[in-house]
């Protein structure tokens, strides 16, 4: 029998624009990394990517603001624009 798959997110939060001001928790933030969980783990560690805010005492708990996946995202497309003007 075949294993069902995990759902990651929500799509209500996933449709539109993201929500600078609304908390994306682990799941719902992975698709707009773009990232498997491995390597966005990695990216985050060597420090590419911003690390989570702790919800929790234990770090269990944690998630980005829109406003952070935006500004990781703008300084992609600035790094592959300049990787393309040169």
């Amino acid at each position: 029998m075949a294993k069902a798959k995990k759902k990651i997110a929500s799509p209500a939060r996933l449709e539109g624009p993201i929500n600078p001001d609304l908390l994306y928790r682990l799941g719902e933030a992975r698709p707009y990394f773009g990232l498997k969980p491995t390597q966005l783990a990695e990216r985050i560690k060597s420090g590419d990517i911003p690390p989570p805010v702790k919800l929790t005492a234990s770090g269990n708990a944690c998630g980005w603001f829109g406003r952070q996946i935006l500004e990781w995202q703008q300084k992609r497309i600035a790094a592959s624009a300049k990787a393309v003007a040169s």
